[in-house]
């Protein structure tokens, strides 16, 4: 009876939430949660309606980033104008929209490569971006469940190791500006994601992933 009302199909994301409700310390992250919601509120009510309408939620701005990081080119860019350029071709293809190009920050997109792991992205011997999976997986009780996600970035260093990359837009409030309480939440919000992910990137290509990336944008 308990296989037949359980799910047998899972997203990362949901798993990854079950799992991050079954942990004891749940409570600063629910806070944060809570004032984010009570921050937006507060904007919302200031704002005019029509400016409400236009304004891009978090999500659908994390979106766009996601898009622009699957086609920027590998080398990066030399100069700002360039990149301008890049994000401009992408509003021409309509890859994304007027709006979400209004919305990227050109100079958080010149800083990722700036950064020790965007040297490496750029040096990558492979890359591959934007990698589906689907895979079979036994949850506590044995059961079979079909896990399902999206890898940002998969690349081969110069080294040879195998580097699994998350990018986040997550806003980064003053509460966590000390690294050491950044790295603690970041780690509890997303490393039951993380760990599915290179699970899934080595059953599937039968590879070792060596190293597990969370790119924060609003960090830098």
């Amino acid at each position: 009876e308990k296989a037949t009302k359980k799910k047998s199909k899972t997203s990362v994301s949901e798993m990854k939430r079950i799992e991050s409700l079954r942990q004891d310390e749940e409570t600063e992250y629910v806070e944060y949660m809570k004032l984010m919601a009570k921050n937006r509120s507060k904007s919302l009510v200031k704002r005019p309606l029509f400016l409400q309408e236009k304004q891009l939620t978090a999500a659908e701005i994390g979106t766009a980033m996601h898009t622009v990081m699957q086609h920027v080119p590998q080398q990066g860019f030399e100069r700002a104008e360039e990149a301008c350029q890049f994000l401009e071709g992408l509003a021409e293809k309509q890859l994304i929209t007027e709006q979400e190009l209004q919305a990227i920050e050109v100079e958080k997109l010149l800083q990722f490569f700036e950064t020790p792991i965007g040297k490496r992205f750029k040096n990558a011997h492979k890359l591959y971006r934007e990698v589906p999976f689907t895979l079979n997986m036994k949850d506590g009780d044995g059961d079979s469940q079909i896990v399902q996600g999206i890898v940002d970035c998969l690349m081969q260093d110069e080294e040879g190791k195998w580097v699994l990359l998350d990018y986040k837009t997550d806003q980064i409030l003053p509460s966590f500006a000390e690294e050491e309480a950044l790295v603690r939440e970041m780690v509890k919000r997303y490393g039951v994601q993380l760990r599915l992910y290179a699970e899934a990137v080595e059953k599937i290509l039968q590879i070792r992933v060596d190293e597990k990336v969370l790119y924060l944008f609003d960090a830098g």
